[in-house]
């Protein structure tokens, strides 16, 4: 399953290097690509209009936002 296969539009900013997570990152991998899978699988629901959002971003703390509208 994915964006392309299923014509959804997808908007990647990553904004932080994330040198340090806060959890290791084999499993800062495993989470985020649950949650995505689980917005593509959402999107696959909508008839059009799709579109996947991702924003990695790091300030004093680290901001991960994925939105499927």
């Amino acid at each position: 399953m994915t964006c392309e296969e299923n014509r959804i539009n997808t908007e990647i900013l990553v904004s932080s290097p994330f040198e340090n997570p806060p959890v290791p990152s084999w499993e800062l991998c495993r989470i985020l690509g649950n949650i995505i899978d689980n917005a593509i699988s959402e999107l696959c629901e909508k008839p059009d209009s799709r579109l996947l959002q991702i924003e990695l971003k790091e300030d004093l703390e680290a901001f991960i936002i994925i939105r499927n509208t």
